[in-house]
This record gives structure tokens, C-alpha cells and sequence, in this order.
């Protein structure tokens, strides 16, 4: 039994704090959230992770990376609020109202009525991925399945957006001098910006702050105020920021790179040659750090 519960905690712990790469901060409702992600093994089952956001944190948000249904059912009573998201590959049939709609019922609706969810992210980053058949069909496939929400009267319970990397910026630092890249900015995110403005949705990014972090850069990784950061930048002081939300997605590579540069033979598959080695950043960020918990943790 306390081998049991020591395998659900390491694993629980290690979901929340690997897969976590967005933090959902609203500074009016103080409320926190956290990214489930299953690409990793030993995981607790999808009920047990419910169970212990709920009774043992103050986490009351979730996203998805898929609509699964098993942790939508998982979360079912429990009143966190879940964001589920169409994966990349649907993109382009969402655009035919017809395919929203059967998305929608199959996905969504059957679970209304339970579990509060609150948001589809059509997409992950697909700015990022240069497959300009995707970036065409955005915004088009946003504006359908908004049209199927209010066909079933949940659009104004349920809203849509589509996180970026920040590699949509020609330029993140400083953060104050951010800009769009050019074709992009007028072509895609003008449209993107029109749709989340009617819809009164947000506007998402996918942070990295922890990554490449360091002891100096700490307050300014964990959102507090820092006096340290603002001597590095020094452009409009009315226009410092007080947090490294700002950081380019690179950092996250940085990581990967560390990790993987490791000499452990638990990397090996997500190493060029190895039978997992894929250009999926996020995908390679969960293996790699699980890799290196089990190695070092997992034998004990």
C-alpha cells in the first residue's frame, strides 16, 4: 500500500509539474491552473488526479491536450473548470460545419451537463508549425465550431482561442518591444484578434518561464516583482515587465537540450536515431524530464 501511494504521488507530482507549461493566472479571482498531460508512463488514473486536485490543492483549472473522454468523466462533479482542444490534425475538417458539429457531439456535449468545461483551444501553437495548410484553416475552423456552440446554445458558457508559442513574435525582448511577425500579423492574427474580440475570448500563450531560469531570475520566473530584471532592460520604464512571461519558447528547447545531453541511457529514444526522434518539442520536454525522475528516483 505505501508503495501504492508513493507511485501515485511521485507520478501525480510529476504530471502537474512537468506537463504544467502554461499557468493560468487571473489576477480578480486568484485562481491557478495546471496542463494535464498523459505523454508519460507510471501516471495515476485519470480519477485519482481529479480526486487530488480537488481535496489537496488549490488548482480549480485544467487543460486538456485532446478531449479525452475518461478524464472529462474523471471531472465530472468536481466544479474545476476543463479546457478540452481539437489536436492539430483536425484543423482543417473543422472548417466544414458539419464535421463541428459531430465534433461537438461527440466530444463536448455529452458532458455539459457534469463537468464545467469552459473552453476549446482549437489547435496547439499552430502558427508555430509553418504547415500553411493549418494556418489557413485557423481562424476558419474558430469561426465554425463558434457557429456549431451557438447552434447548441452553449456558446456563451463555452468560449474558443488557440494558445501560441511565442515564436509569433519578430521580437520578445524586451517584452515591451514585442512585435508580430510580418505576414502574420495582418493576415492571421489580425482576423484571429477580430473573432476573439466578438466572441469576448482570451487571447492565449503557451509561457515557458521555469526553462532556463536561474537563481537571479527566480521572483522574476515565479511572477513576483523584481528589481533584477528591469536593470537588464532598459527601455521605456512605464513599459518594464515585472515577470519573464515574456521569455522566447526557445528556452524550452534549451531544456530539452540539457536533459537529453545528459549521459543516461534513458534518452536514447527521443536522441537523433533513436525510435522516437521527432521535431515534437513538447512531447520530447514530458519523456526527457519523466526519463530522468525515473532514473534517478524510480529505482529508490
Amino acid at each position: 500500500m505505501e508503495n501504492a501511494l508513493a507511485t501515485f504521488s511521485a507520478s501525480t507530482v510529476t504530471t502537474i509539474l512537468l506537463l504544467a507549461s502554461t499557468l493560468y493566472i487571473q489576477g480578480v479571482e486568484g485562481s491557478i491552473g495546471v496542463n494535464y498531460g498523459t505523454l508519460a508512463n507510471n501516471l495515476p488514473p485519470p480519477a485519482q488526479v481529479a480526486h487530488f486536485l480537488l481535496e489537496s490543492t488549490i488548482i480549480n483549472r485544467v487543460r486538456l491536450f485532446d478531449a479525452s473522454t475518461e478524464i472529462l468523466r474523471a471531472f465530472a462533479h468536481t466544479g474545476i473548470a476543463v479546457t478540452v482542444t481539437v489536436t492539430n490534425d483536425q484543423i482543417p475538417h473543422l472548417t466544414n460545419i458539419g464535421f463541428a458539429q459531430e465534433w461537438l457531439k461527440s466530444n463536448v456535449q455529452p458532458h455539459v451537463r457534469t463537468t464545467n468545461i469552459v473552453r476549446i483551444l482549437v489547435g496547439n501553437e499552430v502558427i508555430s508549425t509553418a504547415n500553411k495548410l493549418l494556418i489557413a484553416s485557423l481562424v476558419p475552423a474558430m469561426q465554425t465550431l463558434h457557429a456549431a456552440l451557438v447552434g447548441a446554445s452553449l456558446d456563451r458558457r463555452i468560449k474558443i482561442s488557440t494558445p501560441h508559442s511565442l515564436g509569433i513574435l519578430s521580437s520578445s525582448s524586451p517584452p515591451s518591444g514585442g512585435k508580430f511577425r510580418q505576414g502574420y500579423d495582418t493576415h492571421v492574427l489580425k482576423p484571429l484578434l477580430s473573432f476573439l474580440r466578438a466572441t469576448n475570448s482570451p487571447f492565449m500563450i503557451n509561457p515557458y518561464p521555469f526553462f532556463g531560469s536561474s537563481p537571479e531570475t527566480l521572483d522574476y520566473a515565479l511572477f513576483r516583482s523584481s528589481s533584477g530584471a528591469k536593470s537588464s532592460i532598459p527601455t521605456n520604464p512605464a513599459l518594464v515587465p515585472s515577470d519573464c512571461t515574456g521569455a522566447d519558447v526557445e528556452a524550452l528547447q534549451r531544456n530539452i537540450d540539457y536533459v537529453c545531453g545528459m549521459e543516461m541511457q534513458y534518452y536514447t529514444p527521443i536522441q537523433e536515431g533513436g525510435e522516437c526522434f521527432l521535431p515534437m518539442m513538447r512531447a520530447h520536454a514530458a519523456f526527457a524530464t519523466n526519463a530522468c525522475y525515473q532514473g534517478t528516483y524510480g529505482k529508490e
